[in-house]
């Protein structure tokens, strides 16, 4: 028998078949990964940063489609005459002036900076206390602290809902409590009265919100050390002294990005002012957010809508900004 030769079948150290590439392995050729699979997996492994920005790449794609897309287009037709009832043309900065000459653009404006400021005041006031009181222990506190959050998951549209029905003139809960103790001589209209609207508009803005101001309050609570208030103990302060000298300061930074978060939103309401009054009665409830898409969805003037949006997209910065440079101040003393 004739001995196999040794060039015809190549061996690697324990014996087996090995190839090298550019031979053939059972016939096949075998060829090098293309050059360019090579240096992108190369430079994937050696560099986190553009691993991922690779993998986040769809997302930003997403967010310049919805988002940016818009921003742009919207910020266009501001300079436009953008109605359906004329052809497009440029107005320069004529759509801007004509926003100030609306009459009733001041007037909601005044009721904007109500509904703000009201509203800001109990969610912050009533989201402390409730954060406080949470951060003790007591029988039952898991519960309570999972129901507390109903309010802020439930849809603005469905808190709305909720409250009309809560208010509602013939078969509302509030009036059928205070006609049986009394309280009322008959069962009342409270989305009819100009007054009335507004403040439970507030009050549903209110209970939606509050629940996220006790989260975040809560959370810069439970990140105080527990050494503080011993030592503040043992310095003989009271219980207000240590919330006013302890826990105010520490949690000064959460307050104030829970501040900008809801001032934020609270001068962008509309959800709710569309389910349950429609910006009336006689234009009560008419905040600036509410005339824009009167403006530009109702009387289809597209351009000055956009326009007053971008007015007050500036407002928003411009607090912003005054928040922050507040918050640094504070942090730095």
């Amino acid at each position: 028998m004739r001995r196999p030769s040794s060039t015809s079948c190549p061996a690697g150290e324990n014996g087996l078949n090995t190839a090298t590439p550019g031979r053939r392995l059972g016939g096949v050729p075998l060829s090098k990964p293309p050059a360019f699979r090579q240096s992108l997996s190369g430079r994937l492994e050696h560099n986190e940063g553009l691993f991922a920005f690779l993998l986040v790449l769809p997302a930003m794609l997403i967010v310049l489609a919805l988002y940016i897309y818009p921003l742009i287009y919207s910020f266009a037709i501001s300079f436009l005459r953008s109605d359906i009832r004329y052809p497009e043309e440029f107005r320069g900065l004529k759509n801007y002036v004509e926003i100030f000459q609306e009459p009733d653009l001041l007037v909601s404006f005044w009721r904007t900076i109500y509904f703000t400021v009201v509203s800001l005041a109990i969610e912050m006031t009533l989201g402390i206390a409730i954060a406080v009181a949470f951060n003790n222990r007591f029988f039952g506190r898991p519960v309570a602290r999972s129901l507390i959050m109903i309010p802020w998951a439930i849809p603005p549209v469905v808190t709305g809902i909720i409250w009309n029905w809560l208010v509602h003139a013939k078969i509302g809960v509030l009036n059928y409590v205070l006609y049986s103790l009394k309280l009322i001589p008959r069962y009342k209209p409270w989305l009819a009265d100009p007054t009335w609207a507004m403040n439970l508009i507030v009050l549903a803005d209110a209970w939606k919100w509050t629940p996220l101001v006790v989260l975040l309050v809560l959370a810069g609570l439970q990140a105080i050390p527990d050494e503080l208030y011993e030592a503040a103990t043992i310095d003989g302060a009271g219980g207000a002294a240590v919330f006013f000298r302890v826990t105010l300061p520490v949690i000064s930074w959460p307050i104030m990005v829970t501040l900008i978060l809801r001032t934020v939103e609270a001068i962008r309401v509309f959800d709710i002012i569309y389910v349950m009054t429609r910006g009336g009665p006689a234009n009560a409830t008419k905040l600036t957010t509410f005339y824009v898409w009167e403006i530009a969805f109702k009387h289809h003037m597209m351009g000055k809508g956009a326009a007053l949006a971008y007015l007050i997209t500036a407002l928003i910065v411009i607090l912003a900004v005054f928040y922050y440079r507040l918050l640094n101040r504070r942090v730095e003393l």
